[in-house]
Parts: structure tokens; C-alpha cells; sequence
């Protein structure tokens, strides 16, 4: 009987001990696994900052580089506008009102309008036609404004706007007039002539076509996803 008794304990001091060992072991392989997804955790934050720490400076040098080009262009654009005579023979004065006056920055965008505006476009023909001393019977524009929208695109293109009309004026007149167009800072493409009459009264039928071009919009809250 003690034998038997002296057997069960040692059986049970077996047990005790398998099973502090697997305990030991299985909080052994816990810590390994924690620490592993930790590790990894760790890994993968450090490089993602690496990569966003990358990008921050390369953003910055593009803005060192952007502002330093501004600089340049805004140093350019101030010779470009104060240059006298302008870059059709004009006076710069911002106060001279002839024909061809006014500063470069400001012919170039009458060159080209970024708005699609009949009524000046045909007040501007109309003046035109007065400084050669031409008397026009009528003025025809197709006003469309629904098909020719003036909003900023990313890529504008420049639109065509076609004009006709009919004038009365003797040859020497008519022949400026035409020089008038050939030269003006706002381009107009002479698509067909017609004239009837004598060199002192000269009918003249004229179909033109002239140009606007949308602003370019600006996208300014483009952004950057780090991954």
C-alpha cells in the first residue's frame, strides 16, 4: 500500500511539472507571436514614414523650385510689360489711348479674349469700321452663348466666332480697312470678299471670322496618397 501511494505522488509531481512546462511554453510562443506582429508592425510604420518623410521633401524642393521660378517669370513679365514702344509700335503709357497704345501685358490678352462677348465683339468692329470713316449697312454675328461657354478648361481651345457684314467706302477707305483687320492685335481670318461699284463708291460684302480661347483653370487641391 505505501508503495503503491509513493507511486501516485510521483506520478502527480510529473504531472505538475508537464504541466508548468507546457504553461511556460505555450506563454513562451505568446510572446514570440506577439513580438513577431509587433515587430512587423513596427517594420511597416517605419518604412511608410520613410516613405511619407521622402515625399514631404520632395514636395518641398518642388515648392523651393516653383517659387524661385516665380521670381523669374515675374522679373520677365515686368520687362515684357514696360517695354516702350509696345510689341506693335504703340506708346505703353498706360495713359495713351490711340490705336495701338497700351502695355504689352494688356494687347495680349485683347489678342485672344478669354470671354465670349458678341456685344463688345461687335462694338469693336463697329469702331473699326468708324476710325476708316466706312459707312456699314449691316453687322451679322451668331450669338450662341450656349454653345460657347466661357468657363476655365484644363485644355481650352481657341473657338471660332464667323461675321459678315456689308460696307459702303471708296477704294483708298476700303483698302485701310482691310489693312485695319490684317493688323490688328485680335486675330480675324478674311474668309471671302466681295465688291461691287466704282473706286469712289465701292460696295463691299465681307465674311470674317475671328477667335476667343477659354482661361486654363487651375487644379489646386491636387494631393498625394503615401501608401
Amino acid at each position: 500500500m505505501a508503495e503503491a501511494k509513493k507511486t501516485s505522488v510521483k506520478h502527480v509531481q510529473i504531472d505538475k511539472s508537464q504541466s508548468t512546462i507546457l504553461v511556460v511554453v505555450a506563454v513562451a510562443v505568446a510572446f514570440c507571436v506577439f513580438g513577431l506582429f509587433a515587430t512587423k508592425a513596427l517594420v511597416s510604420k517605419g518604412l511608410y514614414q520613410r516613405r511619407a518623410l521622402h515625399a514631404e521633401r520632395n514636395v518641398a524642393a518642388t515648392l523651393k523650385d516653383n517659387y524661385n521660378n516665380a521670381q523669374t517669370l515675374l522679373t520677365q513679365y515686368n520687362v515684357f510689360a514696360q517695354q516702350n514702344p509696345n510689341a506693335i509700335g504703340g506708346n505703353a503709357d498706360p495713359k495713351a489711348n490711340g490705336p495701338s497704345d497700351g502695355d504689352n501685358p494688356r494687347i495680349v490678352l485683347d489678342a485672344l479674349p478669354s470671354k465670349y462677348d458678341v456685344p463688345a465683339l461687335a462694338s469693336s468692329i463697329e469702331k473699326v469700321l468708324a476710325g476708316r470713316s466706312v459707312t456699314f449697312n449691316n453687322l451679322n454675328i451668331t450669338d450662341d452663348p450656349t454653345g460657347n461657354s466661357d468657363q476655365p478648361q484644363a485644355q481650352p481651345q481657341s473657338k471660332a466666332i464667323p461675321f459678315s457684314f456689308e460696307a459702303s467706302a471708296n477704294y483708298k477707305s476700303a483698302q485701310q480697312l482691310l489693312q485695319d483687320f490684317e493688323r490688328s492685335i485680335r486675330p480675324f481670318d478674311l474668309n471671302t470678299l466681295e465688291i461691287d461699284g466704282t473706286d469712289k463708291s465701292m460696295k463691299l460684302t465681307i465674311n470674317m471670322t475671328t477667335y476667343f480661347q477659354p482661361a486654363k483653370s487651375l487644379d489646386l487641391t491636387a494631393t498625394q496618397v503615401v501608401k
